[in-house]
C-alpha cells in the first residue's frame, strides 16, 4: 500500500531529527469497538483525531472527531498517479507532504497541548498506516497516544453492530397524522415536557416529503447514509429502554436516506397515536414551514421537482390549474389542494397498513396553548405502553 510506504518514510524522517525523545510515549492500542466504546465511556472528552482526507471525513466520521488530514485531496491524487509509473517517486513526494503537513500541525493544532493531560485518539480509514505516522511522532515528542487499530472500520462496525441489537429493546410509540398536521412541532413539545423523542427527519435534514429538503428558506444537503446511521446510534444510546420512545410515523425513507433496517422492522411493529388538525390549520402551518417554495425564484425548482413529478399521477389538467395557482400567487389554495389531492391520498393508503391504533387526539390549532393544554394531558394514558 501507498500509505505504508508513506508513513515508513515519514516515520523514519522524524526519528533521525535530533529533538526526538529518546524515550518514547507510550502507544495506546484500540483493537477493536468494544474497546473503542469501553474508552468513549469512560473518557467521553478525549480528543479525536481523523487523519483522512477531508471528504472521506465529510462522509462519516466518529462524532466529536476533527479533521487533521496528513494527506490532502489533492496530493492523494497527485501521489497515487505518481505511484502507478513510478513507486520510489511517489513514495518519496508522499513522505514530503506528510512530513510538512505534520510539522504545520506541531506548529499550529498541537503547539499549547499539554502531554501531561492531552491524550488523543487517532485514527485512518482502515490499516492505520496513515495515522501511524502522526502517531508515532507525537509518541516520539512524549504525547501519550490511543491508536484505533484498523481505523474508521472499528467504529463503523459499532455502529452496524448497534443497529442490529439496540432497537429491539425499545418501546417506542408512533406519531401519525397527515401531512401539514404538525408532528414535528409536537414531538418537540412532548421532548420538551419531559418524554423520551427521536427525531428522525432532523437526523436526515429532510422533512420527508417532495418539498422536504428545505429547511423551510434554503436548501439542506443531506447527510451521507452512513452519517444518518452514526446520529441514530447516538441518540438511541441516549435512551432509556424501560421507558417509552415516541418517533414521527415515517416511511422507510427519508428523502435519499433509509431508516435502517431493524430500525423500521420495530416501527412496523410499533403502536401509534394520530394527530388529527383542521385542514386550515394544516395549510396555515404547511405554508410556514415551506416559505422556499412560495419565492418566486424557486418557481422554476417547484415545477420540475415537484409538480412536474406529479403530472402524471394527477393528470395534466390538474398540473395546469397548479401551475395557474403558483402563476397568481395564490398560495392557500395551491397548498390545499396539493394537500388533499396528493398528500392525503397517501396518507389513507399506509393508514390502512398501520399497526395498532391506539387513538387518536383532535387538535383545533397548532398554538403553543392547544398543544400544551390539550395534547400532552392526553398523551399520558400512554405513559406505559409497550410495544406490541
Amino acid at each position: 500500500m501507498i500509505c505504508n510506504y508513506l508513513s515508513r518514510a515519514a516515520a523514519t524522517a522524524a526519528t533521525n531529527r535530533c529533538w526526538m525523545s529518546t524515550n518514547a510515549a507510550p502507544i495506546t492500542n484500540i483493537q477493536n469497538h468494544h474497546q473503542l466504546n469501553s474508552l468513549l465511556s469512560k473518557h467521553p472528552q478525549t480528543p479525536i483525531i481523523d487523519v483522512r482526507a477531508p471528504s472521506e471525513f465529510l462522509h462519516d466520521h466518529i462524532p466529536g472527531a476533527i479533521n487533521l488530514p496528513v494527506l490532502t485531496e489533492e496530493q492523494r491524487i497527485e501521489v497515487g498517479t505518481v505511484y502507478k509509473g513510478q513507486p520510489f517517486h511517489a513514495r518519496r513526494k508522499g513522505a514530503i507532504h506528510i512530513s510538512r503537513n505534520i510539522s504545520d500541525m506541531l506548529e499550529n493544532y498541537f503547539h499549547n497541548k499539554d502531554p501531561a493531560s492531552f491524550h488523543p485518539l487517532i485514527y485512518c480509514w482502515r490499516g492505520g498506516q496513515r495515522s501511524k505516522s502522526l502517531t508515532h511522532i507525537l509518541s516520539q515528542i512524549g504525547f501519550q497516544v490511543r491508536f484505533l487499530d484498523d481505523g474508521y472500520k472499528t467504529y463503523r462496525k459499532q455502529i452496524v453492530s448497534n443497529l442490529q441489537t439496540i432497537p429491539s429493546t425499545m418501546s417506542f410509540i408512533l406519531l401519525g397524522g397527515h401531512t401539514g398536521a404538525g408532528k414535528t412541532k409536537v414531538l418537540q413539545h412532548l421532548y420538551n415536557d419531559g418524554h423520551q423523542m427521536i427525531d428522525l427527519e432532523h437526523l436526515a435534514e429532510h422533512r420527508g416529503s417532495l418539498l422536504g429538503h428545505t429547511d423551510g428558506i434554503k436548501k439542506i444537503q443531506q447527510p451521507s447514509q452512513k452519517t444518518f446511521e452514526s446520529r441514530i446510534v447516538k441518540e438511541l444510546s441516549k435512551i432509556n429502554p424501560n421507558q417509552m420512545v415516541w418517533l414521527e410515523a415515517e416511511s422507510n425513507k427519508i428523502g435519499d436516506l433509509h431508516v435502517p433496517t431493524e430500525l423500521w422492522s420495530v416501527m412496523k411493529k410499533s403502536p401509534r397515536i394520530n394527530l388529527r388538525v383542521p385542514i386550515q390549520e394544516r395549510v396555515k402551518h404547511t405554508m410556514q414551514t415551506y416559505q422556499y417554495w412560495m419565492n418566486s425564484n424557486h418557481k422554476k425548482e417547484l415545477d420540475t421537482q415537484v409538480l412536474k413529478r406529479l403530472e402524471k399521477k394527477l393528470g395534466k389538467q390538474w398540473y395546469q390549474n397548479m401551475m395557474e395557482l403558483v402563476e397568481n400567487k395564490q398560495w392557500e389554495e395551491f397548498v390545499e389542494r396539493l394537500l388533499t389531492d396528493h398528500y392525503d391520498v397517501l396518507y389513507l393508503a399506509n393508514e390502512e397498513k398501520s399497526a395498532d391504533v391506539l387513538g387518536e387526539i383532535e387538535l383545533d390549532t397548532l398554538n403553543e396553548e392547544d398543544i400544551v393544554d390539550t395534547f400532552l394531558p392526553k398523551v399520558l394514558q400512554y405513559k406505559n405502553v409497550s410495544r406490541i
